[in-house]
């Protein structure tokens, strides 16, 4: 009986020039990377224009309450609907301070 000597070879690896891997690299970094600081302020303007939008909404709930003579459920249902921009600016609120406090300075 013979023997048949096998050795194990690592696969040729395709090579790519160093210049096109840098601009993939860099081209992804760019598109999913992270970003500075100034983006933050996206969700200081989103916090404060939710904030607005609900006190003017508010406002005219209680505006159109009083001089309509609108019962309970409208008040309720108007506040309901409405809590949802006070969801908005509470989110945004933390967004911003998360996205203050995670940026690599």
């Amino acid at each position: 009986m013979s023997t048949v000597k096998i050795s194990m070879q690592k696969p040729s690896a395709t090579t790519v020039p160093v210049n096109m891997s840098s601009s993939v690299s860099s081209s992804i970094d760019n598109l999913v990377g992270p970003i500075g600081e100034q983006y933050c302020v996206y969700f200081y303007i989103l916090s404060f224009l939710a904030i607005l939008f609900f006190v003017v909404i508010f406002v005219g709930i209680i505006w159109t309450g009083v001089t309509k003579k609108l019962g309970f459920s409208f008040y309720f249902l108007s506040i309901l609907y409405s809590s949802h921009l006070l969801l908005t600016y509470l989110q945004n609120r933390l967004l911003y301070n998360m996205c203050l406090h995670s940026v690599v300075k």
